[in-house]
């Protein structure tokens, strides 16, 4: 996406049924691993709660909740929220589904971690949007909590020459 454009959740509508297939190569087993790792390292405790950005159809929230995280699971698209429903029903621990765009976040309880993943950062493309985001998130995590996310970089698109994927 360039700045001129903007992300609209109507664009993942008939995406949101496929997004799976089209993700099949995402070791969301060594992602979950990973982020168990950093909230051990930075005191955020099994039963904690976790707020995850952008969470699609739910497949790195249902990992979190499997390790018994509280999972929040936050995306813009009602869509992909239905498909993370729909496969997070099954599990003993439940995640909570949240319809709404980041940049205008507000939680009712802060978490001790927020998560971010796959590059979903990338969709704010304004400078503005992303600071309004962060602000958002810092209001929506504990006093030192922690905040995990990543990103491509303008280098990166580059090397991909024009792929969507590596």
């Amino acid at each position: 996406m360039t700045e001129d454009q903007e992300f609209l959740p109507e664009q993942y509508t008939v995406l949101a049924r496929h997004y799976d297939e089209l993700t099949f190569d995402v070791d969301y087993d060594g992602y979950a691993k990973g982020l168990g790792l950093l909230f051990e390292k930075y005191r955020v405790p099994k039963g904690g709660s976790v707020l995850e950005l952008a969470c699609g159809t739910g497949s790195l929230t249902q990992r979190l909740c499997e390790m018994g995280y509280n999972v929040t699971a936050c995306d813009i698209s009602y869509d992909m929220l239905s498909m993370a429903e729909q496969k997070c029903r099954e599990l003993e621990n439940k995640p909570s589904f949240l319809c709404c765009d980041m940049c205008e976040l507000e939680l009712w309880d802060k978490a001790d971690a927020c998560v971010c993943a796959l590059d979903s950062i990338n969709y704010l493309t304004d400078a503005h949007k992303l600071k309004k985001a962060f602000k958002a998130i810092n209001r929506s995590i504990c006093a030192g909590g922690l905040f995990v996310f990543d990103i491509k970089t303008e280098a990166m698109f580059e090397e991909m020459s024009g792929q969507s994927a590596v």
